[in-house]
């Protein structure tokens, strides 16, 4: 070996070692005093899924559950369409809470993350006012290998389709008015500009990607979307899904989320702010 590669093997050697001791010296930080920070804490339950895959499987639901009883006054007069359950639709029982609430609240201005078929949509639209709109945001195919997230592997199935928001697009204006209240946006939510709608929804449903990190994304988005802090935030398959279990768990804690409840018997998860 002549002394010019000598010297070339030695400088390696010893940026790998400055490397690797300060990648040493952080992973020390993360997995002590870094915790504190939000960033390093979703960091650190990657680096921890990364390692045990099966951990995602043993999430706890810590929620208080809230009974029914006294949030809708009976009878409330609800429509609800498209009865049929197909899969990756929201339980019918769901679907009726969703439009109850909606029918209570009387939001002027809706916001959907994740439009699927767009039959929770649909029904959002039967039971909100003359002039609701409702803004319903989904990740079109092509975008579903660049999301700036991680999605779930599971849920991929239910990106790749045809088209979002089939059940209302194929419908009859003349027929179904109320499918003019919806406007149909597409995007990756973690990178979508969302300035347009920040600060002027009264109902903010939020049931895109069950993933951990957008979990977390899309709820800190939700309050902002709120008119002046102010309305109802919606979440699906609480308990169902780990990512979502996981996420709400962790936001329950901070201050801003507080008085989150699960309703008895569903999957759903509101906060009323």
């Amino acid at each position: 070996m002549s002394e010019g590669q000598v010297g070339d093997f030695s400088n390696k050697v010893l940026t790998f070692a400055y490397n690797y001791l300060r990648a040493l010296a952080d992973t020390l930080y993360l997995f002590s005093l870094g915790w504190i920070f939000q960033k390093n804490r979703e960091l650190l339950f990657k680096v921890i899924l990364h390692f045990n895959p099966q951990a995602l499987q043993k999430v706890p639901e810590l929620l208080p559950r809230s009974d029914l009883t006294g949030l809708i006054a009976e009878p409330l007069p609800i429509r609800i369409g498209y009865l049929k359950h197909q899969h990756g639709d929201m339980p019918l029982g769901h679907l009726c809470l969703i439009a109850s609430l909606v029918k209570k609240q009387n939001p002027q201005a809706l916001f959907e993350i994740g439009t699927f078929e767009g039959r929770t949509t649909f029904n959002m639209a039967l039971n909100s006012g003359p002039d609701a709109t409702i803004y319903t945001l989904d990740l079109p195919p092509a975008m579903l290998n660049q999301t700036r997230l991680e999605i779930e592997g599971a849920e991929r199935k239910y990106i790749d389709k045809p088209g979002s928001g089939s059940k209302f697009l194929s419908l009859d204006p003349n027929q179904f008015p109320e499918k003019n209240k919806i406007v149909q946006l597409y995007g990756d939510s973690a990178g979508f500009d969302f300035s347009p709608y920040l600060g002027k929804m009264d109902l903010v449903l939020i049931d895109g990607s069950h993933s951990y990190p957008y979990v977390l994304n899309d709820s800190r988005i939700g309050l902002k979307l709120l008119r002046r802090g102010r309305g109802l935030i919606i979440w699906h398959d609480y308990g169902s899904w780990p990512g979502v279990t996981q996420a709400l768990n962790q936001l329950f804690r901070e201050p801003e989320f507080q008085g989150m409840a699960r309703m008895e018997n569903t999957s759903l998860v509101c906060l009323w702010k």
